[in-house]
């Protein structure tokens, strides 16, 4: 089941990924103020990430904050893959010059370089 239709069914309360997720941050800021529920907060907290794992595929409630926080997955994408930037690695430790490596791929000397020194 996708993890983003599982829902949690409580006598009258539907909970999804973001809705556990959103109720983990707030229990552990309440935490954070009020120091003397500590060991309470800490209880229902543990129980949140226990439900959590139980009831959807990723086992990490961390997961949930990154998708909450580009649910839209916007942003600049990459242009290179990892396997890109390893073949210019090779291409460079085989002995070509930077300058090699950009005419046989099409990418530019000053990317090379910065794929090759980072």
């Amino acid at each position: 089941m996708d993890k983003n239709a599982a829902f949690r069914r409580i006598p009258g309360v539907f909970l999804c990924a973001h809705d556990f997720y959103e109720l983990h941050a707030s229990l552990s800021f309440f935490n954070k103020v009020y120091s003397c529920y500590d060991s309470e907060i800490t209880a229902l907290l543990q129980g949140i990430e226990e439900i959590y794992a139980n009831e959807f595929t990723n086992s990490n409630i961390d997961e949930a904050r990154k998708q909450i926080a580009n649910p839209r997955n916007a942003g600049r994408k990459p242009h290179y893959t990892k396997e890109d930037v390893e073949q210019i690695r090779t291409l460079r430790k085989n002995g070509l010059s930077i300058r090699q490596i950009s005419h046989s791929t099409g990418i530019s000397k000053s990317t090379i370089q910065r794929f090759v020194t980072s």
